[in-house]
């Protein structure tokens, strides 16, 4: 099996700007199901990557990991985040992580080797001279996983 290129694998990505509301976000995250946010400063630049983890430990209430064994379904019940008026770059300082990249041209190996480096959960496929848009093309860890173990077969 030949090995493909990083374009050959990207697949158009959403972001969220640093700015925008939080619920919002999540909503997207859920309704698509997105390893992570990528997140754009002010001017679209890219800026962050804010994996799902991170996400889940910000929803967490404050102490529940130190009561874990304490915090039970009745206690999740009870408990729902207050998300009203918050802002994705709220996340951002616990869990940034910067923006792994690999160029177009580069193969499935440099991608996943990016991945590694920023532990993040995809990696943005890049063009010299690309401008800033409203959708970026990734790949994500479980479609370079697919990938691996399906050439892993040949």
């Amino acid at each position: 099996m030949k090995e493909l290129l990083a374009a050959e694998l990207a697949e158009p990505y959403m972001t969220v700007a640093a700015d925008d509301d939080a619920a919002s976000a999540l909503r997207m995250m859920a309704r698509y199901r997105l390893p992570a946010l990528l997140v754009t400063d002010g001017i679209g630049q890219l800026s962050a990557v804010l994996p799902c983890s991170q996400l889940v430990r910000a929803l967490l209430p404050r102490g529940a990991s130190d009561a874990v064994d304490r915090f039970d379904e009745r206690h999740a019940e009870r408990w729902r985040p207050e998300l009203a008026g918050q802002r994705v770059a709220q996340w951002l300082p616990g869990g940034i992580v910067p923006v792994p990249v690999v160029d177009h041209s580069g193969s499935a190996l440099e991608a996943g080797e990016a991945m590694f480096r920023a532990k993040s959960p995809l990696v943005v496929v890049t063009r010299a001279g690309a401008g800033s848009c409203d959708v970026f093309n990734v790949i994500t860890a479980e479609k370079l996983h697919a990938y691996l173990t399906e050439a892993d077969r040949h």
